[in-house]
């Protein structure tokens, strides 16, 4: 039986993996007016493990007011349901929140206010029982359960399944189910997902205000600057290195290029496929990773090809986003200012200063009627 080893199973931090958790950190802290967080990249970029990683951050934070309130909870999170035969459903997505957010309420609650969760506490927690329950009310009861549980943020993971639709509904409509599921219950909801997302991000202008979104990339190889592009994934290499080398005839730090081919700059990716090479070798102890195995055990050309695709199209959304500077100064009729520039808005007359103390002559009365007889 293979012994587990701590690359497989324990986090690998890189540069894009702080940033990210960082800026998550920065949006729940500091208590934004963002009600919605679209975190989006390629798949097999590492999202789910930093949506693991923001859970433990968010349990840290919560534990001091959990520690006075049992009640309360530092997160909830579901996986948005892939749909088979049909489409997507709320109703799904709204029982996997109330079990992760441990409906029904606590006894002590109903005690003091039974009138107020009266009809959340009559249904049992059971998904058999709460699919017999209209979309609407289901959604009244995941808002009370809510607002008891006080959750700092509400996690969807594979959040690009909102967009698998029934013929009728328009992604606009999602939208703004979601805006209004975050206005109702005033907690933040981040999304993942893979660059499907994109779909959701610039369709309703009161979103655009309300909403951050965090793109989580792949590592981009440069042809132009190769040693200084392929370093920061030679570095994640480096960390299955420290655990695999002594399971492998070949160093792993001597083939990055290869690896980075292989995987498609996805540190996901990678870490699949050496697992994958690993795991042929439970059978005989005394082999190891050869470069025969890597190359049994790697996806497909037409797989890392599409992989790429979809990673590229994503980025060159991104792209596009971040080169709208000149088109938007132009339109608000201004020339592009320089970095850090203030914008001359012509001489504005200035208050004179006036010594503390000394009165507005019109706070005094003035004229003849002014005067005493």
């Amino acid at each position: 039986m293979l012994s587990p080893l701590p690359c497989f199973h324990e986090t690998i931090k890189h540069e894009y993996f702080n940033q990210c958790l960082d800026q998550l950190h920065e949006i729940v802290t500091l208590k934004t007016s963002t009600g919605l967080v679209i975190v989006t990249g390629p798949t097999g970029a590492g999202k789910t493990t930093m949506r693991e990683a923001f859970a433990r951050e968010l349990e840290i934070l919560a534990a001091p007011e959990i520690a006075n309130n049992p009640e309360l909870i530092a997160y909830a999170s579901c996986s948005v349901k892939a749909p088979g035969p049909t489409a997507f459903s709320w109703k799904d997505t709204y029982i996997q929140l109330l079990l992760s957010l441990y409906h029904p309420f606590a006894h002590s609650n109903l005690e003091r206010n039974p009138k107020s969760f009266a009809s959340a506490e009559s249904f049992s927690a059971s998904p058999d029982s709460l699919q017999r329950v209209t979309s609407d009310r289901l959604f009244r009861i995941l808002q009370r359960t809510i607002n008891h549980r006080r959750p700092k943020a509400i996690f969807l993971d594979e959040a690009h399944h909102l967009l698998r639709l029934k013929s009728g509904h328009s992604v606009h409509n999602q939208l703004e189910h979601l805006k209004y599921i975050a206005d109702e219950t005033k907690t933040l909801h981040v999304l993942y997902g893979t660059y499907e997302l994109i779909a959701l991000m610039d369709l309703s202008s009161p979103l655009i205000r309300r909403r951050e979104i965090i793109h989580f990339p792949r590592y981009i190889y440069s042809p132009d600057n190769p040693k200084d592009s392929i370093e920061p994934f030679a570095k994640v290499v480096a960390e299955f290195a420290r655990d695999l080398d002594d399971f492998s005839e070949v160093s792993l730090l001597e083939e990055v290029y290869y690896y980075y081919q292989g995987s498609v700059g996805c540190v996901g990716v990678l870490r699949d496929w050496l697992f994958r090479a690993y795991s042929r070798t439970r059978y005989d102890k005394n082999q190891k990773i050869s470069k025969e195995i890597l190359e049994a055990t790697k996806l497909s050309p037409g797989d890392l090809y599409a992989l790429l695709k979809d990673a590229r199209d994503g980025e060159d959304y991104f792209a596009k986003r971040n080169s709208k500077k000149k088109e938007y100064y132009e339109a608000l009729g201004f020339s592009i200012p320089e970095s850090h520039s203030v914008i001359e808005l012509g001489d504005i007359k200035k208050k004179p200063p006036r010594s503390p103390f000394k009165r507005k002559p019109h706070n005094d009365p003035v004229g003849l009627e002014s005067l005493t007889p």
